[in-house]
């Protein structure tokens, strides 16, 4: 059972970093440059398209397509500033990690049986002391339902891991 709770930990911390770690991982690349230096490039392209636009008449007011190429350029510029601003601190990520562990955690508890598993591995730890019980009922009292549902249970899980155990078969086709 300790198994169980360790490696449902160490899932919960994967699922964790896979959380935390896109929010907090820095580009090494930055972004807002390559947008900028991009803009440039596309404001030069276009620049010397018009200039041989206009060297072959098919552009009448180059000047003012030109100012227009520098608005847009301007405008590109303020909004990628904002952009830049926005960060995610360790403060703001802690209460969504632990909100996860709670939830799945929480749900485990309510849907995941864990009561059922508790009873089965205590169902095997008495399979001696109710195997011990069977064989000397006639001298004692019978085994009550309960009993022999446990035994039953504890029995096939030991042939499940032992399937040569000849009296383990033979005590199970007994009570079956």
């Amino acid at each position: 059972m300790i198994l169980f709770w360790l490696l449902t930990a160490v899932i919960v911390l994967f699922c964790g970093a896979i959380f935390v770690y896109p929010m907090l991982s820095h580009k090494e690349v930055d972004d807002v440059a390559n947008r900028d230096e991009l803009n440039k490039a596309f404001y030069k392209e276009r620049v010397d398209e018009l200039a041989h636009e206009a060297e072959e008449g098919l552009v009448e007011d180059q000047q003012e397509l030109v100012a227009e190429l520098q608005q847009s350029l301007l405008d590109d510029i303020p909004a990628q500033e904002e952009e830049k601003k926005s960060k995610v601190s360790l403060a703001m990520l802690l209460p969504g990690f632990i909100l996860l562990v709670g939830i799945s955690y929480g749900m485990y508890f309510a849907l995941g049986g864990i009561q059922k598993v508790e009873a089965w591995h205590n169902t095997i730890d008495r399979l001696p002391e109710l195997t011990q019980r069977l064989m000397s009922e006639q001298a004692g009292e019978p085994l009550s339902d309960q009993d022999m549902s446990d035994l039953t249970l504890g029995l096939r899980t030991r042939l499940h891991d032992h399937p040569n155990d000849a009296q383990g078969w033979y005590l199970l086709g007994r009570i079956a």
